[in-house]
């Protein structure tokens, strides 16, 4: 296996006999598990940063491609790029490489193995590879720009080997302008081509979330590591009660931007403003609607969720609501409430509408019913058939949303191993 290196075995945290091994004290702190909560670190903690990318993967995984952890100079942790049986090793490589001065970026690779497998790999019994691409932050401002969630989807590749150091870490989306290309552009865009010609050609039953390419242009090698980079999500709650304080934390917890809307004084004032910003939305007719419906119309993936538990309320709501843009608009009640909603408002149909809201999941208390409602926004967003992982019911085929960039030759592209 390309970049497999005898000394991983030295590194073992956990065996699969369940015996563990002596760790390196590093004093590090994790603060989060969710690396966007990096972005509110003050400046000049970000700078001198390491930023870990889980950049491919392959057999069973944890994490998939797109995961990513975060150092700071204070030794504080962010985030997770495995389910905890590999963390110690790729933290000690990301002290590793924030102890070095100019130390430059690189791709290391985890071998999960087999349980027996002790002395190749890791011995865990997932039998899954990793490749984690370990990079410094020396800008303050880069590391907002590499963890913030793009309007849409997109696809990302950036260089994680090359023959000069100065070249690693390098980006490129699909959506980057056409302008004069050195070497490592062009490598990158001939690895989205790549991905862009086996999305449109469906030579792939079900498109990959990730690909580790080598490419060559020229004389020059290159490792480009492509991956698919989802949109924010914007959930909009239109009910401040109770019940709605779960939604709004688990759509936090999601990395999701969520707010709050109800028209009574009293339940703003209520709702606890550290899971979410809330507006009070008057009763006045002439209240502009636009801007609530058109907020973040950039964003690609737009939720609503009405639940003010008030029918004319939310007959109003929906009838204004349904004249927006939305990925998914639920409304919270019975199959009755519902259908006496959209007869006495004469509310029209939406591909986007779920009413009522949530999956069947069983339980009845405000904690489940938010979770099914989540759950059922994540499987509708992704998409996803959310269907249980050991359900023996065939894969669902999705669509898959397709990308255009330049056509740029390479002199030789094939698949790392």
């Amino acid at each position: 296996m390309l970049f497999h290196e005898e000394s991983f075995s030295c590194h073992v945290a956990f065996m699969g006999d369940g015996k563990s091994k002596p760790r390196v004290e590093n004093q590090l702190r994790r603060v989060s598990a969710r690396v966007h909560d990096a972005i509110d670190l003050p400046p000049e903690a970000k700078a001198g940063g390491i930023l870990v990318s889980l950049v491919h993967t392959e057999g069973s995984c944890y994490q998939k491609a797109g995961a990513q952890l975060f150092i700071s100079q204070a030794k504080q942790v962010f985030g997770l790029v495995s389910g905890g049986c590999l963390e110690q090793a790729i933290l000690d490589e990301g002290l590793s490489l924030q102890s070095e001065e100019h130390a430059p970026a690189r791709l290391k690779c985890y071998e999960t193995g087999e349980p027996g497998e002790i002395d190749f790999g890791y011995g865990l019994g997932c039998g899954g590879t990793l490749w984690v691409f370990f990079e410094m932050i020396r800008d303050r401002v880069r590391l907002d720009e590499l963890l913030l969630r793009p309007r849409e989807e997109m696809w990302e590749a950036w260089v994680v080997e090359s023959e000069q150091s100065s070249w690693l870490g390098r980006r490129r989306n699909h959506r980057s302008q056409l302008q004069a290309l050195d070497a490592p552009e062009q490598a990158l865009a001939a690895a989205l081509e790549q991905l862009r010609f086996e999305r449109e050609s469906e030579r792939r039953t079900q498109a990959r979330r990730s690909a580790l390419l080598s490419i060559t242009i020229g004389d020059k090698p290159f490792k480009i590591a492509v991956n698919r980079k989802p949109a924010q999500v914007f959930l909009a709650i239109f009910g401040a009660g109770p019940g709605a304080w779960p939604l709004a934390e688990m759509g936090r917890l999601l990395g999701w931007q969520v707010i709050v809307y109800d028209h009574r004084p009293s339940y703003v004032e209520d709702f606890p403003k550290a899971l979410a910003p809330v507006e009070l939305l008057p009763r006045d007719a002439a209240f502009p609607w636009p801007q609530v419906l058109e907020r973040d119309a950039e964003t690609g993936i737009r939720a609503a969720i009405v639940m003010t538990h008030n029918f004319s309320r939310d007959g109003e709501l929906l009838q204004k609501l349904l004249r927006g843009k939305w990925s998914y608009l639920g409304v919270m009640g019975s199959q009755q409430r519902w259908q006496t909603l959209r007869r006495d408002f004469a509310l029209s149909e939406s591909p986007a509408l779920h009413a009522p809201a949530g999956l069947r999941l069983g339980g009845d208390d405000i904690q489940a019913i938010a979770l099914s409602i989540i759950a059922e926004i994540q499987a509708h967003v992704q998409p996803s058939s959310g269907l249980s992982l050991s359900s023996k019911l065939s894969r669902v085929e999705l669509p898959q949303a397709k990308v255009s960039v330049p056509r740029i030759p390479a002199d030789r592209v094939e698949e790392s191993p």
